[in-house]
């Protein structure tokens, strides 16, 4: 669903790969078919240099302990449990099974309750807000364009 690429002077970023089937989901904007127009945002995720939350960083993390028999970018846990799982020795954190609609649906309230965050978030809530700072910042409408997916 992502492919690493590098601007001319050399910035890499991931981008959606929108020859592969859902990597650009119907959403209440876009509902596919033939009269859907394409979605023209950029759909990128660029590295911040020396920031220990760059995205690209991040995301290649994750990326590297996803596991290669699935190709779900969200997929359930390892039996932390498991006498079997070492995360400091296993590079594979994570199952052949992609992750349910409800327990994505479910993170935010869940981050919310673990951090203890009253009201607690929702998926809903953290798009428009980044989509309002975004806005509040100056980035043009078609680098925010909410897409719907819900992490």
């Amino acid at each position: 669903m992502l492919s690493p690429r590098k601007r001319p002077h050399g910035v890499a970023y991931y981008e959606l790969n929108r020859s592969q089937a859902g990597s650009l989901p119907a959403t209440t904007n876009h509902q596919g078919g033939l009269v859907d127009a394409e979605n023209e945002s950029d759909a990128k995720i660029f590295s911040v240099s020396g920031s220990e939350r760059c995205p690209m960083k991040t995301l290649k993390n994750y990326l590297g302990h996803l596991n290669p028999a699935s190709g779900a970018l969200f997929q359930k846990q390892r039996d932390g449990q498991s006498k079997k799982f070492n995360p400091a020795d296993d590079k594979i954190w994570l199952c052949n099974t992609p992750l349910g609609t409800h327990t994505l649906c479910n993170i935010m309230k869940e981050i919310s309750k673990r951090a203890v965050i009253e009201p607690q978030l929702t998926n809903h809530c953290l798009r428009a807000t980044s989509v309002t700072v975004l806005s509040d910042h100056n980035c043009e409408t078609r680098h925010i364009k909410p897409k719907g997916i819900q992490v």
